[in-house]
């Protein structure tokens, strides 16, 4: 049963299929003939589009059914349909409207369109001010010639007929798809004030399951060319968006952007860009933009990203490639202020802003290329870079800008930095922190800004070369108004370099600083360099810096300070160097000096173009080792040298210890350059010398000097040229020997020296005071040397002690050559130069020097207790020999002696008085055995080498205990007298006589000695050297009664024997000592008469000249 109800339904429909198949021939060849008019249809028609209100009412001409192709087949078509508002005016016309009705709603008596195609249509689309879209008609004109006016659909009523539910009652409700077939658009924007045209345009819109999705192809005309647009959009009910695509090829956004509200939107157009790409958008329904996406590319770069609204904000993240910056510089024009270059850039960036354009925020991270970096706010040339990387965000209308990571890649090194920006009207605050690293410091100009720490710059570039810089910091708080370079402020700057095999000129002309490795950091108002080690020339530069001050002010300064070692030729050329010129102010060489030295050197002076040289504060301290030095001070080898040395503005000083030739000693010299300082060079000496080491300094060799002695010598020059010597010396090692004047000092007794020398600018030097104290030695003098230094002037002797001496005097060199000494003082003790021989009579050969003195002393000693007082004596010779003597002195109770020895004719004439020859003889020590006696001796010498002959003259004196006349008065037993003598002394009238002086013999002859108790002759030689002598005479008793015999005429010749003689006589003779001669009597001769006592002596001949040496007694 089920198998044949089964056959017979399969029957039924195969026959319906098969006729509804010849129906469906059938139709399309009827309907292929020509449209088929279906009038009766046009009511149901214009009832099912009108709204049920009546606000608008459908008048359409015709409908008819036709064939329109396969793809379509049986399609309906209304033409010349017109909108008509309530008071029946036409709003719109469309010229033909394709529609589909549902079979379903037609079985219910109900024309309800499924589908309506609009083709050809004339349309405009609008986007309002506030974002709405809407879609309007445009009525036909041609018969009414009135203006256009257009019916609007708007999209939201559009959207919410199709997304209704089915109505069964509407004739509308069945409605699926509306298309819009080669439509006329014409295009508004308000919101950009753009109208632009579609002369052809295909659109679809489509009911579906989630909501509603379209279709479109746009053909645009740009420009006289075509461009084609294609697009879909969907639009979920759940979301409430409408989600669409749009691809377009080489269009100008131009046609779009450009609207004076919208500045971002006008800079756009004004690049007109041809793009490719796609277009993705989110809106509402209301026609708002919600999100924008696209993936576009261009002759300018592509670039990919999403703009979303949310009311009046807007928020778009980019990326972009192949981006040339000027292209993102004419979007955001005041980056062009700020930054012009031509770099490819690649990166993303982030935006915040509004609807009109302006921005709130934009991050950024951009790549670029290489190529040349303009920043006129900070340089005046383009900047070459390798690449760069910009990070950051810009905010509050581009008002405040930072970045957190700045790279640039230089063609040598890279730079990293963090910048931040804040704008208050035109004034930018501006904040960097920076490092770079691996530059050439040749190349530091190019990225250093020129208005960025002015003077430092000014001066590294200058004096900073080769090397390169390992790593730099800048950290730099600035103002400026807007890109104007020229009003940039700095506020705050520090930031640091690191350098490496760099040249430092640190002053010019002087040598510069090579292969420094440095660490240098700055600040708005100093810059310090830090030197880690260099080379100075061939000086190993160990540490170092440079520092420079008071940048913020018109007149910076700068600091150098260096410490060094190595050879000290190099150290001293260096300090030698112009403008410095230290050594060439001690005339010293320094390539004649060698050596090592340790040297910091620290100079000072402004950063001025017109440097004067005093505007040079300088400081140098060095220690100096193994200096040598061939020809050194006074031509001595100067060996072995090690100094302290210190050089400023003010001076130069050196101390240390050395040996020249030899000799180890020590140095301190300082050198003053300022006038006002109290001299200009002051250099100390010290050292211990023997004699060996006097001979080596080539010091004089002084015969009373031996041993060692201990000296310091400092030597002054005054800036007026006149110069001061003081020496100190110890001498208490050496031996002093003055055997002139008995004087010696061994070794181990004190003594010091000290001499004071003034050296006039122009003259020869005077030693002012030369101070001697060796213990019984004090002395102190004045010594005026020649003009030529050869020899002394003048003498003077304020103190001069000695061995009881107490004196004065002055010696001073006269016009001859010779000596004029004058002498004072309160002692002098001559008892060392008694006893010494006077060779008066051995002449030495040669040119002597004339000797002049004047004296006037106190007190002279002879010996113990014997002394003359008030002395004064005038004196004139050479050193040979006095010529002229005359010497005055007090030789007790008032009583002088006078001394007076000098030239008479050819020869010399002697004179000796005095009043009281007793006390003259026994101060001068001769005797003491003469008491009272006026004497008087004269004498000639006719040539210096002849004898010297005279007389001598004794009135009243007493002679007591003198040992030859009492062994001859023992030998006569002239008892009385002999007592006399030895007691109260023996009483002579007179005593005088003849002699002669020649070679230390004294020949005297004719002498007599005439008492009232005795008379006695002489004749002989005494010995002056050895007190001996050879004598005879004759002695005379009773001398008054012989006497008055002797004066009877003829009678007393012959008794008495002549003068001189006496009836009662006895002769005698004496050989020996003086103090105890050997004395022989001949008796015969005691009472022989006279003319026979002559015979009886065996001598009547004249008295033989005598040898001038003694035989003996």
């Amino acid at each position: 049963m089920i198998r044949r109800l089964s056959l017979l339904l399969l029957e039924v429909v195969a026959g319906l299929t098969a006729g509804m198949v010849i129906l469906a021939i059938a139709g399309a060849w009827w309907l292929s003939s020509g449209p088929v008019t279906l009038t009766f249809l046009t009511p149901y028609i214009e009832e099912a589009l009108a709204p049920r209100d009546g606000t608008v009412t459908l008048e359409i001409d015709e409908t008819v059914i036709m064939w329109a192709g396969w793809d379509r087949a049986v399609d309906v078509r209304v033409n010349d349909v017109r909108l008509l508002d309530a008071d029946r005016r036409v709003i719109a016309t469309m010229p033909q409207v394709s529609l589909g009705f549902s079979l379903r709603a037609m079985l219910r008596g109900l024309i309800a369109p499924t589908y309506a195609e609009l083709l050809r249509p004339r349309l405009f689309l609008v986007r309002a001010a506030d974002g709405r879209l809407t879609v309007g008609l445009e009525r036909d004109l041609e018969d009414t010639g009135d203006e256009t006016s257009r019916g609007d659909i708007s999209l939201p009523g559009l959207i919410a007929e199709l997304l209704s539910e089915p109505d069964d009652t509407r004739p509308l409700g069945y409605l699926r798809r509306i298309a819009i077939v080669d439509a006329d658009l014409t295009v508004e924007d308000r919101t950009f004030g753009r109208i632009w045209r579609v002369p052809r345009a295909d659109i679809a819109l489509m009911r579906n399951a989630t909501g509603i999705s379209a279709d479109g192809t746009l053909y645009l005309e740009l420009e006289g060319r075509r461009s084609r647009i294609e697009g879909s959009a969907i639009y979920r009910s759940e979301t409430r968006l409408i989600e669409g695509t749009v691809n377009f090829i080489d269009i100008d956004p131009a046609l779009f952007l450009a609207a004076p509200r919208l500045p971002l939107a006008r800079r756009i157009a004004d690049m007109h860009l041809k793009l490719t790409g796609k277009l993705d958008v989110a809106m509402s329904v209301d026609g708002v933009v919600q999100r924008l996406g696209f993936d576009m590319a261009s002759a300018r770069g592509s670039f990919r990203g999403d703009v979303s609204f949310d009311g009046d904000g807007v928020a778009a993240a980019v990326e972009f490639e192949s981006l040339r910056w000027p292209t993102l510089a004419a979007v955001f024009p005041v980056l062009a202020g700020y930054v012009r270059t031509d770099l490819p850039v690649a990166g993303s960036v982030s935006l915040l802003g509004t609807t009109d354009g302006r921005v709130q925020s934009i991050d950024f991270d951009l790549t670029g290329g290489a190529g040349q970096i303009e920043m006129p706010a900070l340089y005046a040339r383009p900047v070459a870079v390798a690449g760069l990387r910009l990070r950051g965000v810009a905010t509050d209308d581009f008002t405040r800008i930072g970045i957190s990571e700045a790279v640039l890649d230089l063609p040598q090194g890279a730079v990293v930095a963090q910048i931040s920006a804040t704008r208050i009207g035109a004034q930018w605050s501006l904040r960097f922190d920076g490092k770079a690293s691996d530059i050439e410091i040749d190349a530091l100009p190019e990225y250093w800004p020129e208005g960025v720490a002015v003077d430092g710059r000014e001066w590294l570039l200058a004096n900073v070369r080769d090397g390169r810089i390992e790593t730099a910091s800048l950290s730099l708080i600035a103002r400026f108004t807007n890109g104007d370079r020229a009003h940039f402020e700095v506020e705050s700057l520090h930031g640091g370099i690191r350098v490496d095999g760099a040249s430092i000129d640190y002053f010019n002309p002087m040598s510069k600083v090579t292969g420094v490795s440095a660490d240098m950091t700055f600040t708005g108002d100093r810059f310090d360099i830090a030197i880690g080690g260099g080379q100075l020339r061939d000086l190993s530069v160990d540490t170092g810096s440079v520092v420079i001050t008071k940048l913020d002010t018109d007149d910076p300064e700068i600091a150098i300070d260096l410490t060094m070692r190595g050879s000290l030729q190099t150290a001293l050329s260096v300090l030698n160097e112009p403008p410095l010129g230290f050594l060439g102010r001690l005339g010293l060489d320094p390539a004649a000096i060698t050596g090592r030295a340790a040297t910091r050197m620290v100079l000072e002076f402004p950063l001025s173009k017109t440097l004067e040289v005093e505007q040079i504060a300088i400081a140098a301290g060095a220690t100096l080792r193994d200096i040598a030095l061939k020809e050194g001070p006074l031509g001595l080898a100067l060996l072995d040298g090690v100094l302290e040395l210190q050089v400023t503005g003010l001076g130069i000083a050196a101390d240390g210890s050395m040996t020249l030739n030899g000799v180890p000693v020590t140095l301190d010299w300082q050198e003053k350059f300022s006038s006002d300082a109290a001299f200009q060079r002051r250099v100390t000496v010290g050292g211990l010398a023997g004699n060996a080491a006097r001979q080596a300094l080539k010091m004089p060799q002084w015969s009373f000097l031996d041993g060692d002695i201990g000296a310091e010598l400092i030597y002054t020059k005054s800036f007026d040229g006149s110069a001061e010597i003081v020496v100190a010396a110890d001498l208490v090692a050496a031996a002093l020997d003055f055997p002139q004047i008995h004087w010696r000092k061994p070794p181990g007794r004190p003594a010091t020296l000290n001499m004071f020398v003034a050296v006039p600018a122009a003259g020869p030097p005077v030693i002012e005071e030369l101070r001697l104290d060796a213990g019984d030695m004090r002395a102190n003098a004045r010594i005026e040397p020649t003009l030529d230094l050869t020899g002394l002037r003048v003498v003077e002797f304020r103190v001069l002690e000695f061995a009881g001496n107490l004196l004065q005097g002055r010696v001073v060199v006269a016009r001859d050559g010779g000596l004029d000494i004058s002498l004072t003082g309160a002692k002098a003790d001559i008892t060392p130069f008694i006893g010494r021989e006077s060779e008066v009579d051995a002449r030495a050969s040669g040119v002597s020097t004339p000797v002049r003195l004047r004296a006037h002393i106190e007190e002279v000693i002879f010996g113990d207790g014997r002394s003359l007082r008030d002395v004064k004596a005038s004196l004139a010779g050479d050193e040979q020999d006095w010529r002229t003597l005359k010497i005055d002195a007090d030789v007790g109770g008032g009583v002088r002696l006078a001394v007076s020895y000098g030239p008479a004719g050819d020869g010399a004439a002697l004179r000796i008085t005095t009043g009281n020859a007793g006390n003259a003889l026994r101060t001068l020590g001769w005797t003491d055995r003469i008491q009272g006696g006026r004497l008087l001796v004269t004498a000639t010498q006719p040539a210096p080498d002849a004898p010297m002959t005279g007389k001598f003259s004794l009135r009243r004196f007493k002679a007591r205990d003198a040992p030859a006349l009492a062994r001859v008065l023992q030998i006569l037993s002239l008892t009385g007298i002999f007592n006399a003598l030895s007691q109260s002394g023996l009483d002579f009238v007179t005593l005088d006589g003849d002699f002669r002086y020649f070679g230390g013999a004294l020949e005297i002859k004719n002498t007599r000695a005439i008492g009232s108790s005795i008379g006695v002759t002489t004749e002989g030689v005494i010995f002056i050297g050895n007190e001996t002598a050879r004598l005879k005479g004759t002695v005379i008793p009773a001398y008054t009664i012989n006497r008055i015999l002797g004066s009877i005429p003829i009678l007393g010749q012959i008794l008495t024997g002549g003068k001189n003689e006496g009836v009662f006589a006895a002769n005698y003779a004496l050989r020996g000592r003086l103090e105890n001669p050997v004395v022989s009597v001949n008796p015969l001769s005691v009472l022989a008469p006279g003319f026979l006592r002559r015979f009886l002596d065996g001598d009547a001949k004249p008295l033989p000249k005598v040898d001038t040496q003694p035989t003996g007694p």
